[in-house]
């Protein structure tokens, strides 16, 4: 008993040092944490406490799905037949999310679009609409990979429903992006503009001014797509407006664009004055 109390000492004050060097928000920082947090996950175990185990596991898996999504995905299905056993449900749908998240960076939308539909049914059930416009959106996103696009506007547009209802207007805008950005892959760049338009009045609403700046970009691509310049041209003056940002790597490549917008719009001037002399 002694044994099992010491063991699980030792893994709280590793696990809050795993925490520690997660929030350090770095390559690094989160490769420590990840051994650190496999390591309390052997001493919970060890102590048999199978839910901090998990929730360890889980905090892995998190701290390695960005670098080194291959390994987290093992992790977090142990994690996931854990909390099962457990029956820890809120934490199921989590984790449930966050391999949806992985199966998806590794390109398997058919196993993504699984666990994220189990994901909606437990975020249902337990009552969080947050977690059902995730799961939403995230299956949303499957079918657009796989070529569905009119499957994914309806998950899309019921995660808008949910958002709408909270309200988290945040996520709206977030949703709504990923409507225009579905209607752009699939070559439908009026209804992009629509859906980019709101999502853009909603950013304005909470003064994210970077995220304007990037909607307006979008923008000027959709009004070129349209083989309108002027307006294209006017949106991308909008997403460089504001001082400069040594660390946007896109403001060279807008410039760009805005020039051959103006010599778009020169050339069509000067065809203009050519019909009236003729």
């Amino acid at each position: 008993m002694a044994q099992d109390s010491t063991a699980a000492d030792s893994a709280h004050r590793i696990f809050d040092a795993g925490k520690a060097a997660y929030q350090l928000r770095s390559p690094e920082g989160r490769a420590r944490a990840a051994l650190l947090f496999q390591q309390s996950a052997a001493l919970y175990q060890s102590a048999g406490l199978s839910l901090k185990q998990a929730n360890a596991l889980h905090w892995r898996c998190t701290a390695e799905q960005q670098e080194f999504p291959e390994s987290a995905l093992p992790t977090c299905r142990e994690a996931l037949g854990l909390f099962r056993a457990g029956r820890d449900q809120h934490r199921m749908s989590l984790v449930l999310d966050r391999l949806g998240w992985l199966e998806r960076a590794l390109e398997h939308p058919d196993s993504a679009l699984g666990y994220d539909r189990e994901a909606l049914q437990l975020f249902h059930q337990l009552g969080e609409p947050r977690g059902e416009s995730s799961s939403l959106q995230s299956i949303g996103r499957n079918f657009q990979t796989v070529g569905q696009p009119d499957s994914g506007l309806i998950a899309f547009n019921q995660a808008i429903a949910i958002d709408r209802a909270i309200p988290d207007t945040g996520s709206e805008a977030g949703d709504l992006e990923w409507v225009a950005q579905l209607q752009s892959d699939f070559h439908r760049p009026d209804s992009a503009l629509f859906y980019t338009r709101q999502a853009l009045a909603l950013r304005e609403a909470l003064g994210q001014a970077a995220d304007q700046r990037r909607l307006h970009k979008n923008l000027a691509g959709f009004f070129q797509q349209l083989a309108q310049p002027d307006s294209g041209l006017a949106h991308y003056q909008l997403a460089i407006a504001g001082p400069d940002d040594p660390k946007d790597q896109g403001r060279p490549a807008i410039l760009e664009q805005m020039g051959n917008l103006q010599l778009q719009l020169k050339s069509s001037e000067g065809r203009k004055r050519a019909a009236e002399l003729f």
